[in-house]
């Protein structure tokens, strides 16, 4: 503070001496000299400046004007007539020089007045330079500080109040300046004392917290008052809207006559709060008289930023859409309300809940789903709510905010089936895309590129035309798959008919066990489809497919047999978060969307496919054959390896042991020829279905580190005080499993050990994730949620968590109790009283 106070003091007064107005008698002005004026060409630039000073003192202790001295400095320059007018101007700027240095002394005031609430003995008057004890024995030149400004005559432009104060808050007026334009923008700035917030609404009541009376003005009409966002705050078990800290209360005012000058006379009621109790402070009055001014104070821009943060501004450019309320099947009510953002918007948002009809609603869970932010927010009184509610909505993001008055009543809307079909984003159509990239590698699609690959490299007798048929058939064998799925996906997004979750058949390590036999079974025999006798045997089975789809070549036909396979095996490929991705990916164009995801499936097809020729003209190499027979059924081992680990972390280290020794023995067995031992392998895997049992044991690791979701036992914890943290998983959703032990064992081991914290785990299609999130696009994988008094409708956290970004969130969504040292108390004993504090 002190060495703002001084530059300023040093720029506008020690550089510009010559502006000064010290009073001296009135007597003849010294003139410059000849001999002066060329001395004057030879200096530096600081003697130049040395002896304009010099000058200039010497003709006002000799009494001569400014303009005077002024006109006679010109003398020392060659200069045009606009350039003698610009300095003229310099000396009429005076006053506005001396109404920036009272308003740095302002600023300065409100940052110790912000910093020391209450302490208005600590402010600093510039009338009475003596007050000012940190700088009074500073000089400027040969004169100390208070000496300096007791020569000057600091009249001028002041744009704030004098600080009025009652037992727990502080207040000023701030004012921009008053420009000639008869609009004056200005603004009440609070300073609640202690730790005191400052209320504005009880829930559900009418705002009544703070009561501003503006009768007694003058030559001013005065505009409502802009109130910003505030936040809930709860005072004796109530809901209580308020402001913590400082506050701006920005307002316009008009003035009647520009002629003359208005005078503001403003009372505040101001209603405080303190832990269980609140109460009401009367201020004294507080005065301001509006002058005309040139320059803005720089401050002024805090007011302009409170104006425009201000709800009642709408400068988030927020659309409202639609808002209804919805009964559960459970019984509860919740308020859900739309709204679509900017393009170029951040994804964070923040909202407030109000209204005058006594309707207590929990903190609004916010969900974003594209453009689109979804609030919902639980009715805690639902015996209180009429057919229809005046609600008001405050919403926003990085510090501007809008607000929208709406009629809400009872309306049957299901976000859930707001399918679209032809919706266009080029943003989604290139996630598509990267995502049918990875569904390729990532599933057995992989194997069926790999044995189209072997058939166009290694195949004994190969020629172009084979290579396109089994490219053909794998072709047909897509369509197949992707026409039933694609039937299949719309069906149930339209009307909900399957209602079973996607990936609970992987939930019991028997099923896991099968599961993995048989990719382990498709990697021994995958050369079996290079094989035309084997292939014409198996396609008497399918003649009639074979027969729709107008196939007659054997090697269509196996390309088609392996893409039958390889489409079969991606009903039981364990990654089945890829679906649920997928799913609300599609939902959003169902037919664009879903073009380009086939796209990025079939792209390493299409381009393997138009080199078919070339690939036919390369010669058959024995290390090729060596290498492609190694890394064909890489992926099905890879499938069967997920689902083995699975069963090792269901059923014990015992039978994943027993498990890898079948395994092991089948892959020696099925190296030797003849049809026996290729049913001693298949009987060797069968003989681990007598080990793994159905229901996962008490060693499965899901169960050590979380629990199954029980909505009752999360609302009793929220109820008793404690948080839950909620992982959305699903079956080989690796991050999330991976946050789930960051939490565990990084973010808040103590917490979870004292019970303050639980972990539960959901499922994707959960349908109490379904009720909080009602757009499919809103769910996805990894997903992190938590729950708190806090947070008793949920928050929505980071989806990916490292071991520093889990302690955030857990600390940001838990009211964790802070412990202070024992030490840190004793110093704090022994602080100066606050008359001793220094005010920087």
């Amino acid at each position: 503070m002190r060495r703002k106070l001084l530059v300023l003091f040093l720029l506008f007064f020690s550089v510009f001496p010559c502006l000064s107005e010290i009073k001296a008698e009135q007597s003849q002005l010294i003139p410059i000299t000849v001999a002066e004026k060329e001395q004057y060409k030879t200096k530096t630039n600081k003697e130049r400046l040395n002896f304009m000073v010099d000058y200039y003192l010497k003709n006002k202790e000799n009494g001569a004007t400014d303009e005077q001295i002024l006109n006679e400095l010109l003398k020392l320059f060659d200069l045009t007539e606009k350039q003698a007018e610009k300095i003229y101007s310099i000396g009429k700027k005076i006053d506005y020089l001396k109404s920036s240095v009272i308003n740095a002394v302002e600023q300065i005031n409100l940052s110790i007045l912000e910093k020391n609430p209450g302490r208005t003995d600590m402010l600093i008057d510039i009338n009475q330079p003596e007050t000012w004890k940190n700088i009074k024995n500073a000089y400027i030149g040969d004169m100390k500080i208070n000496d300096y400004i007791k020569s000057l005559n600091l009249r001028g432009n002041s744009y704030f109040s004098e600080t009025v104060s009652s037992e727990n808050v502080s207040a000023v007026l701030a004012s921009c300046a008053d420009m000639g334009n008869e609009n004056i923008l200005m603004s009440f700035i609070l300073f609640p004392h202690d730790d005191r917030f400052i209320a504005l609404q009880d829930e559900g009541n009418p705002p009544d917290g703070i009561q501003i009376d503006f009768s007694k003005s003058e030559n001013l009409t005065v505009e409502p008052v802009l109130f910003p966002m505030g936040k809930m705050n709860v005072v004796n078990k109530r809901n209580i809207l308020g402001y913590e800290k400082k506050v701006y209360l920005p307002f316009r005012a008009k003035l009647k006559d520009p002629q003359i000058s208005g005078t503001v006379r403003a009372t505040l009621s101001v209603n405080n709060c303190q832990k269980d109790f609140c109460q009401t402070d009367v201020l004294p009055e507080i005065t301001y008289t509006t002058e005309k001014s040139g320059l803005e104070a720089s401050f002024c821009q805090s007011i302009v930023r409170a104006a425009g943060m201000a709800p009642d501004s709408q400068r988030a450019r927020l659309k409202f859409e639609k808002a209804f309320f919805k009964k559960e099947k459970t019984g509860e009510v919740y308020l859900v309300a739309s709204f679509k953002k900017p393009v170029f918007s951040p994804s964070k948002i923040t909202s407030l809940i109000r209204n005058e009809q006594g309707l207590l609603f929990e903190t609004p869970f916010s969900i974003q789903d594209g453009r689109k932010i979804i609030l919902k927010a639980r009715l805690l009184n639902p015996e209180k709510l009429k057919d229809v509610a005046d609600i008001t909505i405050e919403a926003g993001y990085l510090k501007v905010a809008s607000k929208f008055n709406i009629k809400v009543s009872f309306e049957k809307v299901f976000f859930e089936k707001n399918i679209s079909f032809f919706a266009f984003s080029i943003s989604d159509i290139f996630t598509s895309f990267l995502s049918g990239m990875k569904f390729f590698i990532l599933t057995p699609v992989l194997m069926a590129f790999l044995l189209l690959l072997n058939q166009s490299l290694v195949v004994l007798r190969k020629t172009p035309e084979k290579t396109l048929a089994f490219c053909s058939g794998l072709f047909k064998a897509f369509v197949l798959w992707g026409g039933l799925l694609f039937v299949l996906f719309v069906i149930n997004a339209c009307f909900s008919l399957f209602p079973v979750n996607w990936g609970k058949q992987f939930s019991f390590p028997l099923a896991n066990f099968m599961f993995a036999w048989i990719f382990f079974s498709v990697a021994l025999f995958w050369h079996k489809i290079f094989d035309d006798v084997s292939i014409e045997i198996m396609a008497r089975r399918f003649s009639f497919l074979f027969s729709v789809f107008q196939i007659e070549y054997t090697r269509e036909k196996a390309g088609m047999i392996a893409g039958l396979v390889c489409g079969f095996l991606l009903l039981i490929t364990p990654l089945t978060h890829l679906y649920n991705q997928i799913g609300g990916i599609l939902a959003e164009s169902v037919v664009l969307y879903s073009l380009f995801f086939a796209a990025g499936v079939l792209l390493p097809f299409l381009m393997l496919a138009l080199f078919y020729q070339k690939t036919a003209e390369i010669d058959n190499n024995p290390n090729t054959e060596k290498f492609m027979n190694l890394v064909v059924p890489v992926p099905l081992y890879q499938q069967a390896a997920i689902l083995v680990f699975s069963v090792a972390t269901q059923a014990g280290l015992k039978i994943f042991g027993e498990i890898c020794v079948l395994l092991a023995v089948s892959f020696l067995f099925v190296q030797k020829n003849g049809k026996l031992w290729k049913k001693i392998t298949l009987l060797v895997i069968a003989g681990g279905i007598f080990l793994v049992p159905f229901y996962p044991s008490d060693c499965d690791w899901n169960n050590k580190i979380s629990d199954d979701f029980d909505e009752n036992l999360l609302r009793q914890q929220i109820k008793d005080g404690k948080s839950v943290y909620l992982n959305v998983s699903e079956n080989f959703c690796w991050s999330c499993l991976w946050n789930r032990f960051l939490v565990v064992y990084k973010g808040a081991p103590d917490e979870i050990k004292n019970g303050e914290l639980s972990v539960m785990r959901i499922s994707y299609n959960h349908p109490f994730l379904k009720r909080l999130l009602p757009s499919s696009k809103a769910r996805t994988l990894p997903m992190n949620l938590f729950f708190s008094p806090r947070y008793p409708a949920g928050k929505i956290v980071d989806s990916h968590f490292d071991v520093w970004s889990v302690k955030k969130a857990i600390k940001e969504a838990m009211p964790i109790k802070e412990i202070v040292p024992f030490e840190q108390i004793q110093l704090e004993q022994k602080k100066p009283a606050p008359e001793e504090k220094d005010t920087d």
